[in-house]
């Protein structure tokens, strides 16, 4: 039996981009089998400057209308590897440390 990492309370970060790193953020609210019910999360953002397009975020409260998704968490290897939030980016547990973004503008 595969151990379960994909719980209810997680907090996930989705990383997606080209030629820039967006992040998202989403709380993990229901645990079903190998499906998840995902609720989008505000990122609060810290710029590393006035001319950069760089910085740091994390996980704030909950989008107030924010769409509820529900995903399937994936395996690999025997392990739970991550969820695809959508056709593109990668999900997988956030480690309570910032994570870093690039934007245009």
């Amino acid at each position: 039996m595969i151990e379960q990492i994909y719980t209810a309370g997680k907090i996930i970060s989705n990383h997606w981009g080209y030629d820039q790193t967006n992040i998202d953020f989403y709380k993990i609210t229901k645990r079903k089998g190998n499906f998840v019910t995902l609720e989008p999360l505000k990122s609060i953002e810290k710029s590393d400057g006035a001319l950069t397009m760089t910085g740091t975020t994390i996980p704030g409260a909950p989008k107030p209308a924010g769409k509820i998704i529900r995903r399937k968490v994936h395996t690999r290897d025997g392990k739970e590897s991550g969820i695809a939030v959508e056709s593109y980016g990668w999900a997988s547990l956030w480690d309570g440390q910032p994570e870093h973004y690039s934007s245009y503008g």
